[in-house]
Formats: structure tokens, sequence, C-alpha cells
């Protein structure tokens, strides 16, 4: 599946771990949630379709009602950290 980024820091986000960006600043310290992001990326990257994201429980894939666009979640609970 190809991953598209609408948001250059977000992909910078994903490509070097870190941000410049003062929206993604804060969030890039968080190394679980960066770890998280990118494995989610990872593996959308890695399926041939949307639907297979349904085979990954962590994802907590989802489509969403009234909108032509899916849900994952990146990191579900607290942070341990």
């Amino acid at each position: 599946m190809e991953v598209l980024f609408e948001d250059e820091a977000l992909e910078e986000l994903y490509l070097s771990g870190k941000s410049s960006d003062k929206k993604y600043k804060k969030l890039s310290r968080d190394q679980k949630l960066v770890d998280g992001f990118r494995r989610a990326v990872d593996v959308m990257r890695s399926l041939d379709n949307v639907t297979e994201l349904k085979n990954y429980s962590f994802l907590h894939y989802e489509r969403l009602k009234y909108r032509n666009e899916s849900s994952v979640r990146i990191v579900n609970g607290a942070s341990n950290g």
C-alpha cells in the first residue's frame, strides 16, 4: 500500500524519529509514540490494501462513519515512562 504524507513535519518524524516543527517537537520526545507511529506506517506500506489492516489487532483499524476514511491507533493506553 502506498502511504503519502500530506504534512512534511509528520514525514520528517517518520524518517528521522524527530521533528523540528513545533507541532510534533514535544511528541517526538515520546519514544514509545514515535516507535508506534513508525511501526504502523511500516505495516501499512507492507500491505497490498487497506482491508488487510484488520489482521493487525494492535492497530485497532476501523473505517470512520460518515467519511471515506479509516483510522488506526498508534499507541493504545498510557505511556509507561
